[in-house]
């Protein structure tokens, strides 16, 4: 146990232990841990069950625990662990079989071994967090330009970037796919690296649509948000977008994505408080006697319906305009990239 202690909690947590809720949460953890240690697979913690109470960084390491280049990562990971005890860092490894912790983390695109530093700005387990890759990277051109050369994993280089993190000296690192090159459908579909450009500085109201494309839900979503975007192109004062949030990281700290799809409008005068967009607005029509007056047997037109209604309450703009119906048949937009 002292070992175990040594290996995967930092001494702070020693001195001041968790309440009796993340003891129990704990002791299951670190016998998961002692069982994979007898298995030889290094110090490994099993997401999404995070230590209970601690919102300590987690230094984590993804591998392929079937391939053996993950052996010496997992060596190299316990010799900083052993010599970092003193520091607050969770010393974590992560397989390529955990599919729900690639997802949570935007790992899927990662070749293995990965190494990277997680800080969790809004708690344990919670988005948005922010991520430190271990070879300094911190942009998708970057990325590309570095045409997949490796640093090399080592426990003094694991021990460097540990140091380096706990001295303020990383800059976070932004997960993003490239832009695309065409657009399927009319609501714009931006990556990591345009949230500024398109939500936070254009003076207009931007709604955002947040997406998996692996999520039966978003891909129900999809016809009506493009059906709404379609009907407001052409005005100036409303931006509608979306982004594949399970591949791009969103760094605002307002914006936590709990489940798939979320929508949020983010208005012109305060993009620090967006306002949540009920996505699924044909219940109210449903439920409420009278329904309300948005409501049609068409379930685009109801969901343009409510969104005139939304944007006409939440809206900072006042030039806002209803727009007229389908403004826009003479465009002629490629829908082949939709998800």
């Amino acid at each position: 146990q002292a070992f175990l202690s040594c290996l995967v909690w930092p001494r702070r947590a020693r001195r001041d232990p968790p309440q009796p809720g993340a003891m129990r949460l704990l002791w299951a953890l670190l016998v998961v841990v002692a069982a994979n240690l007898r298995k030889g697979r290094g110090i490994l913690h099993y997401y999404p069950a995070f230590p209970g109470g601690v919102d300590f960084p987690h230094l984590i390491a993804l591998v392929d625990p079937t391939k053996p280049e993950a052996q010496p990562v997992r060596a190299a990971m316990q010799a900083c662990a052993r010599k970092h005890t003193s520091d607050d860092v969770l010393y974590i490894e992560v397989g390529t079989d955990q599919e729900d912790a690639l997802k949570f983390f935007s790992l899927e695109m990662q070749d293995v071994p990965f190494v990277f530093l997680v800080q969790w700005d809004t708690g344990i387990g919670h988005h948005p967090f922010s991520k430190f890759r271990f070879d300094g990277l911190t942009t998708w051109g970057e990325v590309e330009a570095a045409n997949n050369t490796k640093k090399d994993i080592t426990a003094k280089a694991l021990s460097q970037f540990t140091d380096d993190y706990l001295a303020g000296k990383l800059r976070p690192w932004v997960v993003s796919e490239p832009p695309l090159q065409e657009q399927g459908g009319f609501a714009f579909q931006m990556v990591g690296s345009q949230w500024d450009s398109h939500v936070m500085e254009p003076r207009t109201d931007v709604l955002v649509f947040f997406f998996a494309p692996w999520c039966g839900y978003s891909k129900r979503l999809q016809p009506k948000y493009d059906a709404l975007a379609r009907r407001y192109a052409r005005t100036a004062s409303v931006s509608i977008v979306k982004i594949d949030a399970s591949k791009n990281d969103v760094t605002h700290p307002k914006v936590n994505i709990e489940g798939y799809p979320t929508v949020l409008l983010f208005p012109r005068d305060k993009k620090m408080d967006p306002v949540s967009f009920d996505h699924t607005p044909e219940d109210s029509c449903r439920e409420e006697s009278p329904p309300p007056k948005w409501c049609s047997e068409d379930p685009d037109e109801t969901f343009i319906g409510y969104a005139t209604h939304f944007f006409q309450k939440h809206a900072s703009t006042s030039d806002f305009n209803v727009p007229v119906e389908d403004p826009v048949d003479e465009l002629d937009l490629d829908h082949s990239n939709e998800f």
